[in-house]
């Protein structure tokens, strides 16, 4: 709820909102989720996985409709397929004419622009971007990023958005999020659990498959992968474990593996918290020895 701060002579209006820990994170659904219902209805699977790949290499990517209501839906909705990842750049759903120089900016974006702001747009001037016509199912790109992901990823993900009947639901939304764990669910592996989790590169890479090995060592250097993991030690730091909708998944994919992990996760714990009740033991009996020795 916002926090509303009347002074005598102007309001002060405080707007505040707590971000949403992806522990508690739910998966949109057609037809629940309005966004979600939109994009599907208006964009086809391949348009979708286009726009998917080129959020995975952070493309500057262009959504554009004569409805405003649909262009919002639209961008919302891919940013919400990226979980459990988070888009770090920058992010407009809907583009008033008056910031259309957003779309000159070297850095990666993905931003909704009302058919008639881009109209005003010179495209020449803007480069190399990604552009989805939601009122047309199109879609411009200079590049080639799908087939650039790793075969049999998009192949999964091709046959589970095929099935069209299996797609209500969190289907959609739940096929995107399988891609994403036969990409990156593999970081398990590469954690470590000493004074406190650890993530370490190198191992990350040696044990994926080999088929993986090129398209994530060119993740490792994006920023939505960096965040990803900095999110996911943190919650693995705080306690909360193996338990969001990603996690999930990641069990169901390689029960043996995350099997290993919980236990070496559960064992980590045990000892911090040990360790954690030993430390303010210690600080209580030399506290108590100082009060009776002031005393």
């Amino acid at each position: 709820m916002p926090d509303l701060d009347y002074e005598s002579d102007r309001i002060k209006c405080v707007f505040s909102v707590d971000c949403p820990h992806p522990i508690a994170h739910q998966l949109p659904s057609i037809p629940e989720n309005r966004n979600l219902t939109e994009y599907y209805n208006a964009v086809d699977a391949n348009n979708m996985m286009i726009i998917f790949a080129s959020m995975l290499y952070e493309r500057r990517i262009i959504f554009t409709s004569k409805r405003l209501t649909r262009l919002s839906a639209c961008v919302q909705s891919a940013n919400d397929l990226l979980y459990p990842m988070i888009w770090q750049h920058i992010f407009i759903p809907v583009l008033p004419m008056a910031f259309s120089d957003y779309l000159l900016a070297p850095m990666p974006f993905l931003i909704g622009v009302p058919d008639e702001v881009l109209k005003n747009v010179n495209k020449c001037d803007v480069g190399e971007v990604v552009i989805l016509d939601a009122d047309n199912n199109t879609i411009e790109t200079p590049f080639d990023d799908v087939h650039n992901l790793p075969s049999e990823v998009v192949a999964s993900l091709k046959k589970q958005l095929k099935n069209r009947s299996a797609l209500l639901g969190d289907g959609v939304s739940r096929a995107f999020l399988r891609a994403l764990v036969q990409l990156i669910g593999g970081y398990r592996d590469a954690l470590s659990f000493e004074d406190k989790a650890n993530f370490d590169e190198e191992k990350f890479i040696e044990t994926r498959p080999s088929s993986l090995q090129p398209f994530l060592k060119e993740m490792l250097q994006l920023q939505i992968f960096r965040q990803f993991i900095e999110d996911r030690l943190n919650i693995l730091g705080a306690g909360l474990g193996f338990t969001d909708q990603f996690e999930t998944e990641v069990s169901v994919y390689s029960e043996k593996s995350s099997s290993k992990l919980k236990q070496q996760y559960k064992e980590w714990t045990s000892t911090m918290k040990k360790e954690g009740t030993a430390f303010f033991r210690n600080v209580k009996d030399k506290v108590s020895t100082y009060i009776a020795w002031v005393v």
